[in-house]
């Protein structure tokens, strides 16, 4: 069913006349207002968004989760003997600064997996553990690929989902922030840590993959 969706999505781009040259512009001054910028350039450079079913998006959310919770155990493996920490090329003051407590259970509060996925398989390329960026560049990337009819009918006929990060960091934020100011005691339980998947698109309808 994805790849009958894509040849779809390609075949109705090739035949519609209306991706004029003015229209480009028009999407790049979109991208522009919406400070959708890799340093000055916009980080739109093609109308094909990634496009998983729901499959797919289960085993990246899976992999992602499984991935993130042994990067915490290690995290956890080194602070509690810290001469450990030299073996993986930290630095007396990255040390320090690993040593410093963070009052709340997780090594980091929100973080970002970079990956590829093709069928069933996920290959992760980059970890993000610092304060993500590009929270709000899928749902701004969406708007602006609603401009193309081809995305829109497609969107209707196969009943694309879309995600929005930033919604979902938010309300898993404010669930920590309640969780923590009822207790004395350091944010505890999965609320601590949010990975973020960035995937724009996904089949809504399991039975037509």
């Amino acid at each position: 069913m994805r790849k009958t969706l894509i040849a779809e999505y390609h075949t109705s781009l090739a035949a519609d006349e209306s991706l004029t040259a003015e229209f480009f512009v028009r999407l790049k001054t979109m991208m522009r207002a919406r400070q959708l910028l890799y340093g000055a350039r916009e980080i739109g450079v093609a109308l094909r968004p990634h496009l998983l079913t729901r499959t797919q998006y289960a085993i990246l959310a899976h992999a992602s989760e499984v991935l993130a919770g042994a990067f915490e155990k290690i995290a956890s493996a080194l602070l509690s003997e810290p001469s450990r920490m030299e073996t993986v090329g930290l630095t007396e003051r990255e040390i320090k600064l690993a040593l410093v407590e963070p009052k709340h259970s997780a090594s980091t509060v929100t973080s970002r997996l970079d990956a590829f996925v093709h069928g069933r398989e996920v290959k992760f390329v980059e970890y993000n553990a610092e304060n993500p960026s590009s929270l709000t560049d899928p749902t701004g990337l969406n708007e602006i690929l609603l401009e193309v009819g081809a995305m829109r009918d497609l969107s209707k006929r196969y009943q694309l989902r879309q995600f929005s990060p930033a919604t979902t960091w938010c309300r898993k934020r404010s669930i920590c922030e309640r969780r923590f100011s009822q207790s004395s005691a350091r944010a505890v339980g999965p609320c601590s840590r949010c990975t973020l998947i960035r995937t724009r698109f996904y089949l809504k309808d399991a039975s037509r993959e």
